[in-house]
């Protein structure tokens, strides 16, 4: 955890992040302090969301008895109770005993638990998608440089495939909202070079200036609001001429409503000149006669 400290930033005030006190044997808990706050970590997840709740507080009681699952179960606090269950099963019988639970089983109870069952079929058939399919060859063929940031990692099955690639980044930091996903995440990815952090992207992207060399949004687009203001602190993040890879856009017409905010190519492309070169739009490889605009698009493009 302490050697991301250097690329990491408060969201809400943007001063750097100070490492304050770890516990237990491999100092996996701890906390750190911006000027406005202090935030917990444990395993490779760092907590960026203001304590508007006194969450954090919580956590930060809990982290001193090093107790994973109880701060799980905290960190779960507004679901349902027999998600937070499930969770906390499928992290003791994958860590104490070794048991190899699935992604898919978990995806298969959660479908059953929740409302939204659609998002957890999806989560299921995900990695066979063809925007998925697309990301994964694109970074097995080109190593991304010193580190790779995934915005909008979700359950980060995307840093999980490519983290086995001998050309992977030296580090990966996965950014998302939702704090089950993010455990999800840290459940099924293993390699010590990466970091999950949960943060409200709204706010602005929890890096500082210029130490990305290349950024994925995968699938993650439409979820954002504020796109003009997403794409400036995604140039801002980024070195000089590092890349930008855009994965499954879709236009705020016909079907893809339902998906998302989407954005039409010629309004994105204005959105990315001006902090971006050599912008490229991609059609996916399909046999129907749909235009761009009705099925779906990645873009690609340089930081300037």
């Amino acid at each position: 955890m302490v050697k991301f400290l250097d690329l990491v930033r408060c969201p809400y005030c943007e001063s750097k992040i100070r490492h304050i006190k770890s516990y237990g044997k491999e100092r996996k808990f701890g906390v750190v302090k911006c000027d406005c706050d202090e935030y917990p970590y444990f395993d490779k997840v760092l907590i960026l969301i203001k304590d508007d709740f006194q969450l954090n507080k919580r956590i930060i009681k809990i982290l001193q008895r090093h107790n994973i699952y109880a701060i799980i179960w905290a960190c779960l606090s507004g679901n349902r109770f027999l998600i937070r269950l499930v969770i906390i099963i499928f992290y003791f019988l994958n860590r104490q005993f070794g048991f190899k639970l699935t992604e898919e089983k978990l995806y298969y109870l959660l479908k059953i638990l929740v409302s939204n069952k659609s998002w957890f079929e999806y989560l299921r058939q995900r990695e066979n998608a063809m925007d998925f399919i697309m990301a994964v060859n694109r970074f097995q063929k080109n190593k991304p440089g010193d580190l790779l940031t995934d915005i909008g990692c979700g359950t980060g099955q995307f840093i999980r495939k490519i983290s086995h690639f001998k050309e992977v980044a030296n580090s990966i930091i996965g950014i998302d909202k939702s704090i089950l996903s993010i455990l999800i995440a840290n459940l099924y990815v293993h390699k010590k070079n990466i970091l999950f952090v949960l943060t409200d992207l709204e706010q602005g992207i929890p890096l500082h200036n210029s130490v990305s060399d290349s950024t994925i949004m995968l699938n993650s687009l439409p979820w954002i609001y504020n796109k003009k203001r997403i794409f400036k602190e995604i140039a801002r993040v980024l070195k000089r001429n590092s890349r930008l890879f855009i994965f499954n856009i879709f236009s705020p017409i016909g079907k893809a409503k339902s998906w998302g905010d989407g954005v039409f190519t010629n309004k994105l492309k204005l959105l990315l000149k001006e902090k971006f070169k050599e912008i490229r739009l991609v059609n996916y490889p399909h046999k129907s006669n749909l235009k761009i605009d009705d099925y779906g698009y990645n873009a690609f493009a340089v930081k300037k």
